[in-house]
């Protein structure tokens, strides 16, 4: 079976197959999705939103005009879009989110004025949905749109929710701080739902201004973060960050995950066997630590300057990276065998991800966080580099979803690495041929070549997703000895200082910032990685004021 990708850049849609073009558009194309069998695929052009099948030919076109967003249900039955939503004369706002079944007719309407976390969310088997209005939850019959909602949950305080995958499906739902009463998060089962239901698992907190949730594949367990903008005790820069595990079986288990160093938590991922996760935490060079469903450590990856993780499809190969701010290293590990296979460079990857047939890892340059270099590399899990592909200003790429069934199983042995396409040898930089070299970590202005610290044994991704890694200020005390063992930045035979060096970088993010307020404010949809840019200014001027002390 071939494998397939899709990209958008400034000039083209494509659909690549066995390296070459299987579907061109040489139209600009807002925003493309697969849908999640991969049977399937929606492109927003200006004026109008295509459903296709994968291989590019049309099933339907919508008379959707400058569509931001759009997102296919779970199983793949309906396409739901989202445009800029316009006052009407009575003051209330149009109707902007608009749900089509794959042959284009139009099921139902709604309005959500907010691009993010806009989608109305569908259980797997897409006979219900839900959608969150103010502290309320919608709950829909899709055989029977035009009657409205049918059942709703009013939880005071309602700050955001999820939906859970799997034959029971379970509302996860976070409630906020206030009057002194401590957060919580609470599950419901989405079947009978009623204002009267009660939870069948809660959890509460102080210390959440905000949460991040993450369902296993079977729909029984989430793993949520807890995150705060300040640390009251004036002990973390970053504000205090924690990890929680709630189940909907076994009476409702809960745990809050034991980190064992100091810092933020990076990222955390779910095993797709759903039976262990990953988390990736601490100050750099920061730890990664394998968990088992019930929060128990199994196993020590090491100490790395690393932020991101990602099992593969089949849950046999873990994908541990540096991308952001750090050098783009990637090591890959053997679930089985719980050895590393090899590590690759992968400098100014901005995206990340698993082939369906887990054998390959696309990594890609896109714009706007880099608009140099863009372009799409294709590696084995052995770390051979087999295809490169150039693209001017790269903004979306993506694996066609394909079911792991279709695939050979892994045999024991790791298989070789199949013979790279001709590409390799016409645009492969020499940086990529050199050997890698292992060794204590280096902070960014002191490196050479390429390096990390060996990954000790024993013992472990949004973007999905590859976040810049936050690093406390080196002017700021640390107790921790893992702060202590950070170099501080080498003095400069120039007239600027270390710290007002700093401070002229950290106000250029902040001037981008600004632009993309703008762009934002004039209607243009941004990327993940814009929105995340804006994010962090709040945390950009912290640093600045810190270091300006």
């Amino acid at each position: 079976m071939q494998l397939q990708y899709g990209f958008r850049s400034l000039k083209d849609f494509k659909l690549i197959e066995n390296y070459s073009n299987l579907f061109e558009l040489p139209a600009e194309v807002k925003v493309f999705k697969y849908s999640s069998c991969g049977k399937y695929l929606a492109y927003a052009l200006t004026d109008s939103v295509v459903i296709a099948n994968s291989d590019g030919s049309q099933l339907a076109q919508l008379d959707v005009k400058q569509c931001q967003d759009l997102e296919f249900s779970r199983k793949s039955t309906y396409l739901q879009t989202w445009t800029r939503p316009v006052r009407l004369e009575n003051n209330d706002y149009s109707e902007n989110v608009e749900i089509f079944t794959l042959d284009g007719t139009k099921v139902f309407s709604t309005t959500v004025k907010q691009l993010e976390s806009w989608t109305i969310n569908f259980a797997s088997d897409d006979k219900w949905a839900v959608k969150q209005q103010s502290n309320e939850l919608l709950v829909y019959d899709t055989q029977n749109w035009s009657k409205g909602f049918t059942n709703k949950l009013k939880l005071e305080g309602l700050v955001t929710y999820t939906l859970s995958p799997g034959r029971n499906p379970h509302l996860a739902t976070f409630i906020a701080e206030k009057k002194g009463a401590p957060a919580s998060l609470r599950l419901y089962s989405l079947l009978g739902l009623s204002s009267n239901s009660k939870p069948v698992s809660q959890k509460t907190f102080f210390k959440a201004d905000r949460v991040s949730m993450k369902w296993n594949n079977l729909g029984t367990t989430l793993l949520f973060q807890t995150q705060t903008d300040f640390d009251k005790t004036n002990k973390n820069y970053y504000g205090e960050s924690n990890l929680y595990l709630l189940s909907t079986v076994g009476g409702g288990y809960d745990a809050r995950i034991t980190l064992d160093k100091p810092g933020p938590i990076h990222d955390f991922n779910w095993s797709p066997n759903s039976k262990e996760f990953i988390v990736i935490y601490g100050y750099m060079p920061a730890k990664a630590t394998l968990f088992d469903q019930r929060g128990n450590q199994t196993f020590d990856f090491g100490v790395n300057p690393r932020n991101f993780a990602l099992f593969n499809p089949q849950a046999r190969f873990i994908l541990i990276a540096g991308f952001g701010n750090l050098a783009g290293q990637v090591d890959i590990w053997d679930r089985r065998t719980l050895s590393k296979v090899c590590q690759i460079d992968c400098s100014n990857t901005s995206h990340c991800e698993w082939s369906p047939d887990g054998r390959y890892i696309l990594t890609a340059t896109c714009s706007p966080r880099l608009r140099v270099d863009n372009g799409v590399k294709l590696w084995h899990l052995t770390g051979k580099l087999i295809h490169i592909h150039p693209i001017e200003e790269l903004y979306q790429v993506h694996w066609k979803p394909v079911d792991v069934k279709s695939f050979p199983e892994f045999r024991n042995e790791i298989e070789p690495a199949p013979k790279p396409h001709d590409s390799v040898k016409i645009y492969q930089k020499p940086s990529e041929t050199k050997p890698k070299i292992t060794g204590a970590y280096k902070p960014p202005h002191a490196r050479g070549t390429p390096s990390s610290s060996g990954a000790s044994t024993p013992r472990t991704r949004t973007i999905p997703g590859a976040a810049p890694s936050p690093k406390p200020p080196q002017q700021r005390k640390q107790k921790s000895q893992d702060q202590q063992q950070q170099p501080e930045p080498q003095a400069q035979n120039d007239q600027l200082t270390p710290i007002d060096k700093k401070v002229r970088n950290l106000t250029k993010k902040l001037k981008a910032i600004e632009e993309l307020k703008e762009k934002q404010k004039r209607g243009e949809k941004l990327e993940k990685t814009q929105l995340a840019k804006l994010d962090s200014e709040q945390e950009i001027n912290k640093e600045i004021a810190q270091l300006r002390n």
